[in-house]
């Protein structure tokens, strides 16, 4: 699998290969998403918090708006990461990601998933369908199309943003034993 800044650079279809067993690389990704996961649990919190049950801020046309580039400063106080989820977007990389996804689509993505057997592929074939059709074209550094831009951080970032849920459920289900 590529992490994000290779499948980013890459211009080829990735390939699938089967992995029988855990990697160094995979291990040490997933430790990396594990000490982001823990330290975005409580501003997800506070911006779902925030957000529930209000209607989201309109951007003007649905999709072609929310397609951006931005440069995102954290102070301190707070890691990139945090600084992300508290403005509704979840890093597609666990370390200097370049791209965030909408804390919304990944929810929409959940429950799309609960009723389709290839959410990711088909969300991510979409989105770059979308955006194509719009005049947005996703190139690398070096000013190549990227044939798939979002298949590998939507799957990252959608895998990750259901490990959150599971280790938020967790803390409101340790908080409600508490009481």
């Amino acid at each position: 699998m590529l992490d994000s800044k290779e499948a980013s650079s890459s211009n080829e279809t990735v390939g699938c290969t089967c992995i029988t067993h855990p990697t160094n690389k995979s291990i040490s990704l997933c430790v990396s998403w594990q000490a982001v996961i823990r330290t975005i649990i409580d501003p997800f919190i506070k911006y779902t918090t925030a957000t529930l049950g209000k209607p989201l801020p309109s951007l003007g046309s649905p999709l072609s708006s929310c397609f951006m580039s931005i440069n995102i400063s954290s102070c301190n106080c707070s890691t990139l990461h945090q600084t992300l989820i508290s403005h509704g977007l979840f890093p597609t990389a666990p370390s200097q990601p370049q791209m965030a996804m909408s804390v919304e689509l990944l929810s929409f993505y959940c429950a799309l998933f609960e009723h389709s057997c290839d959410a990711i592929n088909a969300l991510a074939t979409a989105l770059s369908m979308y955006y194509s059709r719009q005049g947005f074209c996703m190139t690398n550094q070096q000013g190549t199309t990227v044939k798939d831009p979002f298949w590998c951080g939507l799957s990252q970032a959608a895998q990750w943003y259901t490990i959150l849920q599971v280790e938020v459920e967790k803390q409101v289900d340790s908080i409600l034993q508490r009481c």
